[in-house]
C-alpha cells in the first residue's frame, strides 16, 4: 500500500493509531454541497417572491426612462451586501471553531479567497435570476405588456420544495440511522457504556506484580488483561481435547483475576475462574524454566471458552464442554500445558464492531497483564479518583500513574463514526431549519395573495378548520411525495455505511417513519400557524384589503 494512502484508506487492525476514512471526507463534502443547494434554493425563492411583489417598483423607473441596468444594479448591490456579510460571519465562525477545537488545520489565504469568491458569485447569480427572468419576458420596455403584473409560478416552486424536503428527509433519516448504530456500539462493546473505568496500558513489571494493591473501598473493582477492549485479538495457541490427535488453533485472551465479573460477562454453563494459585514470582519462574529448559508445570489451570469455540473443539452444547480436559502448546505461554474447561460464555464483542466475534479461549494468569483496569464507585467518583492517586503514589512512587478513561478511549477508537454522527446531525438540523424558514416565507406569500379569497369563503360559511385544511393540503401532499423520494435514497446510503460493521443495527421501518413524521409535523405546525391566523381574521377586512 502506498504510504500516502494509509491514513484515509487503511482499515487494518492493530495499527499505530486510529486512521481517518475517505468516506467521511466524501460525507462532509456531500453534506456541504446539499446544504449549499438548500441555501441557494431558498435565496432564489425569496428573491423571486420579493421581485414578484415589488415588480412595479422596478417597472416605473424603466417607464420613466431609466436603463435596464439600473434594475440589475440595485439587485446586484443588495446581493453583494448579503454575500459580503455572510462571508464575513462565516469566515470568523470557521476560524473560531478551528482554533477552539485545536485542529491542526492550515487553510491558506488563496484557498479561503477562492471559496469566498465562489460563494459570493453564487449568491449574486441566484439573486439576479428573477430579474433575468423578468428581462427575458418583458425586456423592461415601455409597452403595455411591460406594465402588466408578473405572475409567480407556483407549480415550479412546489416541485422544487418537494426536492428540497426530500433532501432534508434523507439527511434526517441518515442521522436517525447513524444514531441507532452508535447506540448499538455502546450497548454491545464491552465496557463502552461504563464511564467510571480507568485504564492503564503497557505497565512495567513491578506494576503488573502489585496492581491488586489498588483495591480500596472507594474503588469498586480492579482487573487486568493482556489487552484492552477494542484491541484486535490476533494471538493464538494450539489446543486439542485430551486424547485427540489433531491440534486446533484458537485465539486466546489472557486475563487477570475478576476479569469476567468486572465486565459483567456471564457464563451460560459452568462458572468463571477461581482465584489464582500461584503468585507473580512463582509463575515467572515457571515461564523461565519452560522457555529456556523446555520444562512444563503439572498444574491444571482453568479455561473459559465462548460459544464459537465449542464447534472448533468438537462440542455440541455448552454443558458438554464443562469438565473436559484440554492440552495447549505454545513456546512462551505453554508452561501450563493442561487445563479444564470450567465455563462457557456467550459470544461477547471484546474487539471493535468492525469485525465479527471470534472463537476465544480465555485463561487466567499472573503474567502478561499489560493492561490494568480500575472501576470507581459511580456515586463516589471524585473520592475514588483521589484515593486511587494517593494509593498509587504510595505503592508505585517511581512510576507516575499514566491513565485514561475507557469512554474517552472508545471515543478515540470510534472518532470517525462519532464525528459523522455529529456532522450529519448538525447538517440535518441546518437543512431542516432553512427549509422550514423557506416554507414559512412561501406560505406567507401565498396567504397574502389569497387573502381576499379566504375572506369570501368565510362570508359563504367556510369554517376556520376547513380553511386551514385547504391551505395546508397541497403542502402535505408534496411533503408526502418528498418522503417517498427520500426513503430509497436514505436506505441505500445507510446500507452502504453499515456494511463497514460486522455487527450493525437493522434499518427498521419506524426509523424512516419517525424521521418523516418529525419533518411533516414541524412543517405542518409552521404553515398551520399562518393559515389559522389568516382564517381567523375578519372577512370584511380581508375582502377590502388592497
Amino acid at each position: 500500500m502506498p504510504l500516502t494512502d494509509i491514513h484515509l484508506h487503511s482499515h487494518n487492525l492493530r495499527e499505530m493509531s486510529v486512521n481517518g476514512n475517505i468516506h467521511y471526507i466524501y460525507l462532509i463534502v456531500g453534506a456541504n454541497i446539499l446544504l449549499l443547494v438548500v441555501v441557494l434554493f431558498n435565496l432564489w425563492l425569496n428573491a423571486s417572491l420579493i421581485f414578484s411583489h415589488n415588480h412595479r417598483s422596478y417597472q416605473i423607473p424603466r417607464i420613466c426612462g431609466a436603463p435596464s441596468s439600473a434594475v440589475f444594479k440595485d439587485e446586484a448591490l443588495s446581493a453583494l451586501l448579503l454575500g459580503v456579510l455572510s462571508i464575513t460571519a462565516g469566515v470568523l465562525a470557521a476560524f473560531h471553531i478551528l482554533s477552539f477545537g485545536k485542529l491542526p488545520v492550515q487553510i491558506s489565504f488563496f484557498e479561503t479567497a477562492v471559496l469566498c469568491l465562489i460563494f459570493l458569485l453564487s449568491v449574486i447569480a441566484v439573486s439576479l435570476l428573477p430579474a433575468l427572468k423578468g428581462l427575458a419576458y418583458t425586456l423592461f420596455l415601455n409597452t403595455d405588456i411591460d406594465s402588466k403584473p408578473v405572475r409567480f409560478s407556483y407549480s415550479n416552486v412546489k416541485w422544487m420544495l418537494t426536492a428540497q424536503f426530500a433532501v432534508v428527509m434523507m439527511v434526517v433519516i441518515i442521522a436517525f440511522g447513524i444514531n441507532k448504530q452508535m447506540n448499538l456500539v455502546k450497548d454491545t462493546q464491552v465496557g463502552e457504556n461504563d464511564r467510571n473505568i480507568l485504564v492503564m496500558v503497557e505497565q512495567p513489571e513491578q506494576v503488573q506484580e502489585k496492581y491488586e494493591l489498588l483495591k480500596h473501598s472507594e474503588i469498586e473493582a480492579v482487573t487486568s488483561s493482556f489487552q484492552l477492549p477494542g484491541d484486535a485479538i490476533r494471538d493464538g495457541i494450539r489446543v486439542k481435547k485430551e486424547g485427540d490427535m489433531d491440534w486446533q488453533w484458537l485465539p486466546i485472551m489472557i486475563a487477570g483475576e475478576d476479569f469476567l465479573p468486572f465486565f459483567h460477562i456471564q457464563t451460560v454453563a459452568g462458572q468463571g475462574f477461581l482465584p489464582l494459585k500461584y503468585d507473580y514470582q512463582t509463575e515467572g519462574a515457571m515461564l523461565g524454566e519452560h522457555y529456556y529448559h523446555q520444562k512444563y508445570s503439572e498444574h491444571i489451570e482453568e479455561y473459559v471458552i465462548n460459544r464459537k469455540a465449542l464447534a472448533i473443539l468438537g462440542f455440541s452444547t455448552p454443558e458438554e464442554a464443562i469438565g473436559e480436559m484440554l492440552q495447549v502448546d505454545h513456546e512462551t505461554i505453554g508452561y501450563f500445558r493442561r487445563g479444564i474447561i470450567t465455563g462457557v460464555t456467550d459470544n461477547f464483542n471484546y474487539t471493535r464492531l468492525f469485525e465479527e466475534t471470534i472463537p476465544l479461549l480465555m485463561m487466567q494468569r499472573r503474567l502478561f497483564q499489560d493492561a490494568i483496569m480500575v472501576r470507581f464507585a459511580p456515586n463516589r467518583f471524585p473520592q475514588a479518583r483521589t484515593v486511587f492517586e494517593n494509593v498509587w503514589s504510595k505503592v508505585f512512587p517511581e512510576y507516575p500513574a499514566d491513565y485514561a478513561f475507557m469512554n474517552d478511549m472508545f471515543g478515540r477508537m470510534y472518532r470517525n463514526e462519532m464525528n459523522a454522527q455529529q456532522v450529519v446531525f448538525l447538517f440535518s438540523l441546518l437543512c431542516f431549519l432553512i427549509a422550514d424558514l423557506g416554507l414559512i416565507i412561501f406560505m406567507a406569500f401565498i396567504i397574502r395573495r389569497r387573502t381576499r379569497e379566504i375572506g369570501i369563503r368565510k362570508v359563504y360559511g367556510a369554517s376556520v378548520s376547513g380553511t386551514v385544511r385547504m391551505l395546508n393540503m397541497d403542502f402535505i401532499r408534496y411533503i408526502a411525495l418528498a418522503f417517498v423520494i427520500a426513503v430509497p435514497a436514505a436506505w441505500y446510503v445507510m446500507h452502504r455505511w453499515l456494511e463497514r460493521f460486522a455487527y450493525h443495527t437493522s434499518l427498521d421501518w419506524w426509523v424512516f417513519a419517525l424521521a418523516g413524521f418529525t419533518v411533516l409535523l414541524v412543517s405542518v405546525v409552521s404553515v398551520s400557524l399562518q393559515s389559522w391566523r389568516a382564517a381567523s381574521q375578519n372577512p370584511v377586512k380581508a375582502i377590502n384589503r388592497p
